[in-house]
């Protein structure tokens, strides 16, 4: 049962008196703004907290309900008692951590416009709250953007029976219209119509912290207003096709590359177009490449509201049903909350780029190992290199970029941070073309070249300061058949553990004639199995042991290794 307070017939008219007007003037203002949406928004969706302003309110009605809601308030009206601006908190006292834990959970929610959850207070539940008043107030401003117009009146009732001032529930109710219409008004390249709102909130008066924070209330209305105007981010039917071309081909990874080539895409055109690959290949069960499409998708943010976007991908992950490369790009997400200062704002990203790299550096494989004793070591090598850019080579090219497996991207934003030289060497063209795609997009003055690992190595006479061997796969009985027919088309065989090692090997044979004293080298997908290494480094890690290599890290199924350069400044491990 919803409290009551007694008021006497004056007041009572007074209060009715001033609601009435004030609703007419937002209902005025909703009607506006329904014709500003509907022009950028030929369907919105009805849930939308922006649709309703026309679909269920109207002046008529929201100006003639009876006051019947006056006579269900349940406590008397404090004499005299003032409520505080709903955004200043500094001076807040409580009794417990709940009153202002609700009261500032409330603020949050107004100045992100989070009407849906404002609209679900509950008027008795906040009856005894010291910050009634304001409680009430930010619920009416919830309950009218979400066309509860009835409940409004309630919740705006006991706000100002509790003594709200007109001029603070003129500014809490009529700001977060205006800051609709200045973004509605905006996105349909109404410049002038869009000022005259901004002026109207200057002119209203926010309360202090919420003046700070317009920005934020026009982010929050714009991406409300983008989405009628391109509800659930609607896909141009060209991108679609052309993903689903890719799919069908019995060689998508050539295919997509080639059109990323050919066609004209913007890079909002090319987000959409990974992300709807990743679909086309999360509908047939391919998880792993799905994901890799969506990494794709992630360099490739449209600059009007990034966050937007990125959380698309976290969702998307999610449905995947991959948390752990969700909550990976979660951290990555741009937008801070508007409460926080520049300083602090900073000091989150800082945090959530070092535990980024954690994550990286704990679920990646073998290239994290040496992307981070390179970047640790990075000037003495520079100095050891004597006037020349060190040189990194990668032999096995990036064929899926999925988060923990992009290691062409990975240390080629390396090689490029620390001002070394990057090589990377794949027998597939489709690789080779995706990596001169990646690296024209990004800026990178680096190589991506079309050979056999082995082959390369042999002919190669330039230094090499470090090497990251992950080339011919290992049978793990996993691989499909697409991977399996390349290997058929550039090697004349399908997948075998014979080949992989043997080929390995050769590239050992090669780095060990050409290598520097301090040159390091990493073999991925290699681990010991009762005393002896397996997979890609069963013959490779045995010879660069033999020759005077040790083991400088031994993680993420890898082997990181150097020569005796190296033993003053990194503990050998022992894995035996």
């Amino acid at each position: 049962m919803t409290p009551v307070v007694s008021l006497d017939p004056i007041t009572k008219l007074d209060l009715d008196s001033q609601i009435s007007e004030l609703l007419t003037q937002i209902a005025a203002l909703r009607a506006q703004l329904s014709t500003v949406a509907l022009a950028s928004a030929p369907t919105p969706a009805t849930n939308s907290p922006v649709s309703g302003f026309g679909s269920q309110v109207s002046a008529s009605s929201s100006v003639t309900a009876a006051p019947q809601f006056i006579n269900e308030v349940k406590e008397t009206r404090q004499a005299g008692g003032q409520s505080r601006e709903f955004c200043d908190s500094s001076s807040e006292e409580s009794p417990n951590g709940f009153f202002t834990s609700l009261l500032d959970r409330a603020r949050i929610q107004w100045l992100m416009g989070d009407w849906e959850d404002l609209s679900k207070m509950d008027l008795e539940q906040i009856c005894s709250h010291p910050h009634c008043a304001n409680l009430a107030l930010l619920g009416s401003a919830g309950c009218l953007q979400t066309g509860h117009h009835t409940e409004a009146r309630k919740f705006l009732a006991f706000a100002m029976a509790k003594g709200c001032s007109p001029k603070l529930i003129k500014a809490i109710l009529l700001s977060g219209i205006h800051t609709s219409m200045y973004s509605a008004n905006l996105l349909n390249g109404r410049e002038n119509k869009a000022e005259l709102h901004k002026s109207e909130l200057d002119r209203i008066g926010l309360p202090s912290t919420a003046r700070k924070t317009t920005n934020s209330l026009d982010r929050t209305h714009s991406r409300a207003l983008l989405e009628l105007k391109n509800p659930g981010f609607e896909i141009p039917s060209r991108i679609t096709g052309l993903a689903s071309q890719v799919a069908s081909d019995s060689n998508p990874t050539e295919k997509s590359t080639r059109l990323l080539q050919t066609e004209d895409f913007s890079p909002r055109e090319k987000f959409f177009f990974f992300c709807e690959l990743a679909s086309e290949f999360q509908k047939i069960g391919n998880k792993m490449v799905a994901s890799s499409y969506l990494e794709e998708a992630s360099h490739f943010l449209p600059t009007d509201h990034p966050a937007d976007y990125q959380w698309h991908i976290v969702k998307k992950l999610l449905d995947l049903g991959l948390p752990e490369d969700a909550f990976a790009k979660r951290l990555q997400i741009s937008e801070a909350h508007p409460s926080l200062s520049p300083v602090q704002i900073t000091a989150l990203q800082k945090a959530g780029k070092n535990l980024l790299e954690k994550i990286y550096d704990f679920k990646g494989h073998g290239h994290e190992l040496l992307i981070s004793i390179s970047q640790k070591y990075a000037g003495r090598l520079r100095t050891e290199c004597e006037g020349r850019k060190p040189v990194f080579i990668e032999i096995g090219t990036t064929r899926e970029s999925a988060s923990g497996q992009s290691s062409t991207r990975r240390l080629a934003e390396m090689c490029h941070r620390e001002k070394f030289h990057f090589i990377t060497v794949d027998m597939d063209r489709a690789c080779t073309d995706m990596a001169k795609q990646m690296f024209l997009e990004s800026g990178f003055p680096f190589e991506a070249i079309h050979s056999k690992g082995e082959e390369f190595l042999a002919k190669y006479s330039g230094p090499i300061d470090a090497i990251f061997l992950d080339a011919y796969d290992f049978d793990h009985g996993m691989h499909t058949e697409l991977r399996q027919s390349r290997y058929e088309k550039f090697l004349g065989s399908r997948i075998n553990e014979l080949d992989c090692h043997r080929m390995h090997l050769d590239c050992a044979l090669e780095i060990t004639k050409k290598a520097n004293p301090w040159t390091l080298v990493c073999v991925d997908d290699t681990w010991l199995h009762i005393g002896r290494w397996t997979a890609k480094g069963a013959l490779a890690v045995p010879h660069f042991l033999e020759t005077g290599y040790h083991l400088l890290d031994v993680r993420n199924r890898a082997a990181l290794m150097g020569g005796g350069y190296w033993l003053s400044k990194v503990q050998p491990q022992n894995p035996y």
